[in-house]
């Protein structure tokens, strides 16, 4: 709406004047350098009935603009138009196709049957590409201390300084724990709630997007991304964002399930093979039982081959299984 390009794009139609500097739709930038012009023509750029911009033409001398210059400067503007809207349209089909390779990559570490720590450097890695930020950052909340824990941190140029622990409820990454809603932030050196500017301006940060890590409405963590410049992260981003957080809560919460699982399996494994051992000596008793002893003297008898048996496991255990002293493991068991 301002200056004779904005009033071609305001009202989508040409403008021009003989004198441009005196029209009094003419807005000086001092950037653009345009004292040593006169005349000036602003058609408006337009693309499905909406204008993306405008183009100008300037002379040093005063000119007339011709209705057939109008007209080619119009046609020029509108072949313009539609290479930049098919440019557009490219640039946006290219970064949804790498947003999807970085979703199908996620999806296959997260399901892989890596360790919790390199599936989770892959997740941060990926999410700093696709955001294209300088550090992306996951921090897990642990039960014990009620405390966020730093567990990956993925940096573009160098080395990411370990952060210490964030209570609850404390700085950004604490709040979107409590409240379980992402964050932005525009500036985390200029901003209050951020913990540590000074750390920050140190490592080159600038602008942070902090999501919750949530599983069956419980937040377990956030995943954090850090841009080196100024940035207004968009809905699309934070909802792109959100979905690699999503995606890795999942697989945090189907690797505790199997790990958990892994662990009864042991420890019923474990348990089963003792009490097994248990009923063998038990049998042995029953087999050399006769009427001179007692029951005291049977229950000691098996006291002392179960002893015997920790005894053995006792000893390898000390001296792996390749080398084992064989005098040293008879005299522990007559003892």
């Amino acid at each position: 709406g301002q200056g004779l390009t904005g009033y071609a794009v305001q009202h989508n139609t040409p403008a021009f004047a003989r004198e441009a500097q005196s029209d009094p739709r003419f807005k000086f930038v001092p950037e653009a350098d345009e004292k040593q012009f006169t005349s000036l023509l602003a058609v408006p750029m337009i693309s499905e009935q909406r204008p993306i911009g405008a183009m100008n033409v300037q002379t040093l001398a005063p000119h007339d603009y011709t209705p057939d210059e109008i007209e080619l400067l119009a046609l020029i503007g509108d072949l313009a138009a539609g290479a930049l809207d098919k440019a557009a349209l490219h640039d946006s089909m290219k970064r949804q196709l790498g947003e999807l390779t970085a979703l199908a990559r996620v999806s296959e570490a997260v399901t892989s049957p890596i360790y919790l720590d390199e599936m989770l450097d892959v997740v941060t890695e990926m999410a700093a590409k696709v955001m294209n930020a300088a550090v992306c950052s996951i921090f897990l909340v642990d039960e014990a201390t009620g405390q966020l824990e730093m567990h990956s941190a993925q940096r573009t140029n160098r080395s990411y300084t370990a952060r210490a622990p964030i209570p609850i409820g404390e700085g950004i990454s604490g709040r979107v724990v409590q409240t379980g809603q992402p964050i932005t932030v525009l500036d985390v050196r200029a901003d209050p709630r951020y913990r540590n500017p000074e750390l920050a301006r140190a490592e080159g940060l600038a602008s942070m997007l902090s999501v919750p890590l949530v599983v069956r409405e419980k937040v377990i963590g956030v995943l954090n991304c850090f841009t080196a410049e100024q940035h207004d992260f968009t809905p699309e981003q934070i909802a792109l964002f959100s979905t690699l957080a999503n995606q890795t809560a999942l697989a945090l919460e189907n690797s505790r399930l199997i790990t958990n699982a892994a662990v009864v399996r042991e420890m019923h494994h474990r348990i089963k093979n003792n009490l097994q051992t248990v009923a063998m000596l038990m049998r042995l008793q029953v087999a050399e039982a006769n009427g001179e002893l007692t029951a005291r003297d049977v229950l000691h008898q098996s006291i002392n081959r179960i002893q015997s048996i920790a005894a053995v496991h006792e000893v390898l255990s000390e001296q792996s299984f390749r080398l084992v002293d064989v005098k040293d493991v008879i005299t522990r068991i007559t003892r």
